[in-house]
């Protein structure tokens, strides 16, 4: 799979590639029906399949403070995308320049002269360009016009709703992460590298490996069973993300950035500053304070026996 990041990088890239265009954050169930679509409509045309994407995220750019958090990095998309037997991906970077384009000056300048389009495959509530012209309707018009065909793909359902990154979103906020991971198709995960902590885990008897993360993650604080890989190699845990509010750090509630903290079963490596994956499968319960280190360390058991219940049946099931 060809990644082009470069705008000068378009022209002549692909053979008259069979485009599809959008965020995909999540890059869920919905997504990657669309992107099937547009690889077999690719392989009956005998042409490429060309998935066209903005970095950063457009809100970002235009209105930070309704910008969504996000689901996923680029770089995690990129690898989804991957998988899914595409031929190139374009990163169109996406700035107030771009935002000005209408939606038929993007669709002639950059997907047909540039990229050289023979046809679009379009999810039918997605809309692009200056104040969201850019519809199925706008495309067919244009299409008739420009030499290109218009691919309308069926929306995805589960429970009678359309899968959507914002559903998606919501689910997770709320905690709901085994719905969430049903409709993207794979676990929940933020890649980061283990970072130095406070050692309190090990004092106490359960060592945790803290993971920083470069983007905010989409849970409320409580624990959670998770698995953590790296270098080839997997662990299932039990992770706690929050302020940690038992623990005396010298530093007020208030103040205090949340934490991610897996105590790993069974591992004995050595993980500082190791890039990591961290999966998250269930939530098991909210965070909250504890009025005794000792009430924390039996909780924490409970915690941990929760999580290992969870990976069990997980296993017998499969």
């Amino acid at each position: 799979m060809r990644i082009i990041r470069e705008i000068h990088q378009i022209a002549g890239a692909f053979r008259r590639p069979v485009v599809t265009i959008g965020n995909f954050d999540g890059v869920h169930a919905g997504h990657l029906n669309l992107l099937r679509l547009m690889r077999q409509e690719a392989d009956r045309r005998n042409a490429e399949a060309v998935l066209v994407t903005f970095h950063p995220h457009p809100l970002a750019v235009l209105a930070p403070d309704r910008c969504p958090a996000l689901i996923q990095t680029l770089e995690q998309k990129l690898e989804i995308f991957a998988t899914a037997q595409l031929d190139g991906v374009v990163v169109y970077p996406f700035s107030r320049e771009l935002s000005g384009f209408s939606a038929e000056e993007f669709v002639r300048d950059i997907l047909v002269r540039q990229l050289g389009m023979s046809a679009v495959v379009i999810g039918a509530q997605f809309s692009f360009g200056r104040n969201r012209r850019g519809d199925t309707k706008l495309l067919q018009k244009m299409g008739g016009d420009l030499g290109f065909d218009v691919i309308p793909a069926v929306e995805t359902e589960a429970a009678g709703e359309v899968v959507s990154s914002t559903r998606i979103r919501n689910l997770l906020l709320a905690g709901e992460l085994e719905t969430a991971n049903r409709l993207l198709g794979r676990p929940y995960a933020v890649d980061g590298h283990v970072v130095s902590g406070l050692k309190i885990g090990k004092l106490i008897g359960f060592p945790t490996a803290n993971v920083e993360s470069p983007i905010k993650l989409l849970l409320p604080s409580g624990v959670f069973a998770t698995t953590l890989q790296t270098g080839g190699k997997k662990w299932e845990g039990a992770a706690n993300l929050g302020i940690r509010p038992t623990i005396q750090t010298g530093e007020p509630l208030s103040c205090r950035e949340r934490v991610l903290e897996i105590h790993l079963f069974d591992c004995t490596d050595n993980l500082y500053g190791c890039a990591v994956r961290v999966d998250f499968h269930r939530m098991i319960r909210s965070e909250c304070s504890f009025p005794t280190l000792t009430e924390l360390v039996a909780q924490i058991r409970c915690d941990i026996n929760a999580c290992r219940s969870y990976f069990r049946q997980q296993s017998n099931k499969g």
